[in-house]
């Protein structure tokens, strides 16, 4: 699970570097627009950046809530090996003579 939270994560990095070169083409592209026709055509790209960016945000959210699950799964099992450890590193009591 870790490994494919590492994946997600690191395909999470390349998408959002997708994000800033696709940006910077289109600040390119209306910094050399001729006309109107073109502002159009980046505005649209920049719309479709944008939409891309929000699926991407949600994506970023799930994986955040996975991985507080996970720590907190992980933190639960660390307190009870504690306990556990704890329980046999204890001498146990002698039992009583009655005699």
């Amino acid at each position: 699970m870790a490994s494919t939270i590492i994946f997600s994560i690191t395909f999470l990095i390349i998408i959002c570097l997708e994000f800033v070169y696709k940006v910077l083409f289109i600040k390119d592209k209306v910094l050399d627009a001729g006309d109107r026709s073109d502002l159009e055509i980046a505005n649209r790209e920049l719309v479709d950046v944008k939409n891309e960016l929000v699926a991407a945000r949600i994506e970023a959210e799930k994986l955040r809530e996975v991985m507080k699950v996970k720590d907190d799964e992980v933190l639960f099992l660390c307190n009870y090996v504690s306990q556990l450890t704890q329980g046999i590193s204890q001498p146990s009591s002698p039992p009583s003579s009655d005699s």
